[in-house]
């Protein structure tokens, strides 16, 4: 039995294929187009390339996005890196928006079977744009070379998550960069804008998912003097694991001090490392409990709430 045999969906006609690459657009029959073009195998490549790289960008990015899923599942990785290749000028916000979650699905397709042209094709996409897609392949791929790209990406709301993630699977290759990253503030430490701040902050967050050594830690404690509360007590978070005992007690006093500065999340994670370090933080957890009801009517007082719930956690 021949191949067109076995398979029907072979001999269809190119106006029967180009019929299905059109029904990429319909709301109804997109994902039964797709699912019928890679049957056809690579006659649909020609017809799908010249809708990814001929068609115009949209508001709604799903057909376009179901050409690029259509493309890998045919292995057609040429017609995806010719894509990510092309210049992307598009004045308006929503179809830029649109374009660039194609871009990233692409991205991250191609990161499933990695070449060497692939890897430097994404690592020219991230030093000119940063999407969540490029920065999760940077991640699969493991490309270290991305670390830079990465990092900045960190102060960036739509990428931050993704740059994590990647950036957590290679902490040891990138832990310089992520220093030198939260020591400095862009432009400068009283005009810092937002997005340089979250990314010390993040950079931080990061260097503790691994180790710090005495040389790192040297480089890191200035950064205990920061007015950002989360800068700070993370940085003493941070010096906890390779401090001597002297100075853990005044990491802990940094902990306390940044309890009333702190949201929620921040107080719980400082409250976790208290309890982690017990033995030398109970003494100066019961002198700020002291210091605290000293001051009458303060009303209610998160930070009292947060040390009695130390204490009450300790003793069960």
């Amino acid at each position: 039995m021949s191949v067109e045999e076995q398979n029907p969906w072979q001999r269809l006609t190119e106006d029967e294929i180009q019929k299905l690459v059109e029904s990429l657009d319909s709301l109804q029959e997109g994902e039964l187009g797709v699912t019928m073009l890679v049957a056809c195998g690579q006659r649909a490549v020609g017809p799908l390339r010249r809708f990814l790289l001929e068609g115009k960008p949209a508001s709604v990015a799903e057909p376009r996005r179901r050409a690029v899923r259509t493309l890998a599942e045919l292995g057609a990785q040429d017609a995806l890196l010719e894509y990510l290749r092309m210049p992307v000028n598009i004045p308006d916000p929503v179809l830029r928006f649109s374009e660039e979650t194609v871009i990233s699905l692409a991205a991250k397709l191609l990161a499933q079977a990695p070449t060497e042209e692939i890897c430097r094709t994404l690592l020219e996409l991230a030093k000119e744009r940063m999407l969540p897609g490029v920065a999760e392949s940077l991640g699969a791929c493991r490309l270290t070379q991305g670390i830079p790209y990465l990092i900045r990406a960190l102060g960036d709301d739509c990428c931050r998550t993704a740059a994590e993630d990647a950036l957590s699977t290679m902490t040891a290759e990138a832990r310089d960069w992520l220093i030198v990253a939260a020591l400095h503030p862009e432009p400068s430490q009283d005009e810092e804008t937002p997005s340089s701040l979250c990314r010390r902050r993040r950079s931080l967050r990061l260097l503790l998912e691994g180790r710090i050594g005495q040389r790192e830690w040297m480089s890191l404690r200035s950064l205990l003097k920061e007015g950002d509360a989360e800068i700070a007590a993370t940085t003493a978070r941070l010096g906890m694991e390779v401090a001597g005992e002297q100075e853990k007690s005044a990491l802990i006093a940094v902990l306390l001090s940044c309890v009333d500065k702190s949201d929620w999340f921040l107080r719980s994670e400082i409250s976790e490392a208290l309890l982690a370090h017990y033995d030398l933080a109970e003494p100066l957890i019961r002198q700020a409990i002291a210091q605290r009801e000293l001051k009458a009517g303060r009303g209610f007082d998160p930070g009292l709430a947060l040390l009695y719930a130390a204490l009450r956690r300790a003793e069960r």
